[in-house]
């Protein structure tokens, strides 16, 4: 019995140990924090063209900060937004601005002082027989750690986002901006607008129901776009409501989520949706459908009251059969 509990003893403290060890180089490489800005930039270069994207790389931490950066591509986000950095989808997809972007050799690696800053180049160059569409890229800038098979920590670099739209000849790139709408959804039917809360150990409280739209857009054409997508609510007597759900960028071949809430006091009855993707240029896409808004509670209430109403009356009409 006591060679187990030391045996299971020498364990613990190990497997303790064991944990000291990772968590201190976490905390050693959150100290060489670094920021860099700007998070993203938009450009459209023509074919045969070039542009130039100046990044600051800042370094807060109270130690040099020997730093490296690396080019990516990327193509396409989640629904969410997020880079999606996969080198199996470069035969598939728009690829190659990272090959068409470099950063001069003495900017490329080097060492900021604790609060200093450091400004880099990236040089942006088109080639005359590039396609029309969108291109992007990453550039990441990370700890150079020598000895090791990779130059970066993974958990200190941070990236600035470069996207670039190549328009066609003789046309603009908004002319091959294109959006679809995956789905919309919302309920159907609403039969209150207020729920009740139940607290234990508390007074229950009335509270107003969130009336939640939600949307999936698709950028179907060749470039990236800013897309804003709102929800024109209009009811039978002609009012009308905007919920606007936000405006994000969307890469081609991407799906993006939306999201917006309806503050609609009182909703009562039948509403007319009409729901509208567009950027700056033009409507890119939109889907009319529409709600139906029943609050129940009242619905019950004013058949109560006309109920109680009504046996009233027929008392009073007729004292005599409601007394014998």
């Amino acid at each position: 019995m006591k060679n187990n509990f030391l045996k299971y003893g020498k364990m613990s403290l190990a497997f303790f140990a064991f944990f000291l060890f990772l968590l201190f180089p976490f905390e050693a490489f959150a100290k060489n924090s670094i920021q860099i800005s700007p998070l993203t930039y938009n450009f459209e270069i023509k074919a045969g063209e070039s542009s130039k994207a100046k990044i600051t790389i800042t370094n807060s931490s109270g130690h040099n900060f020997d730093y490296i950066c690396q080019v990516e591509d990327f193509y396409g986000t989640n629904e969410q937004g997020a880079p999606i950095f996969s080198k199996n989808q470069a035969k598939n997809n728009n690829s190659g601005l990272a090959d068409w972007l470099n950063i001069p050799n003495n900017e490329n690696e080097g060492i900021i002082a604790p609060g200093g800053k450091k400004i880099i180049t990236a040089n942006i160059i088109i080639p005359k027989n590039a396609n029309p569409g969108g291109y992007y890229a990453a550039v990441f800038v990370g700890q150079n750690i020598e000895n090791n098979k990779s130059p970066f920590s993974i958990s200190s670099r941070v990236g600035t986002l470069i996207l670039v739209s190549v328009p066609g000849n003789g046309s603009k790139a908004e002319a091959i901006k294109k959006a679809e709408i995956g789905n919309f959804s919302f309920p159907k039917i609403i039969w209150s607008n207020y729920k009740l809360v139940l607290n234990y150990g508390k007074f229950p409280k009335i509270e107003k129901r969130k009336i939640d739209f939600k949307a999936l857009i698709k950028n179907t054409g060749m470039v990236h776009y800013d897309a804003n997508a709102a929800v024109g609510v209009k009811s039978i007597f002609g009012n009308e409501d905007r919920v606007d759900l936000g405006t994000h960028t969307i890469l081609p071949g991407s799906n993006r989520s939306y999201n917006g809430e309806w503050n609609k006091k009182y909703p009562f009855g039948y509403y007319k949706l009409t729901l509208i993707v567009a950027n700056q240029e033009q409507i890119l896409a939109s889907e009319k459908t529409s709600i139906l808004v029943i609050p129940l509670p009242l619905i019950i209430g004013i058949f109560i009251i006309l109920f109680l109403l009504i046996s009233f009356i027929r008392t009073r009409l007729n004292p005599k059969k409601h007394t014998s």
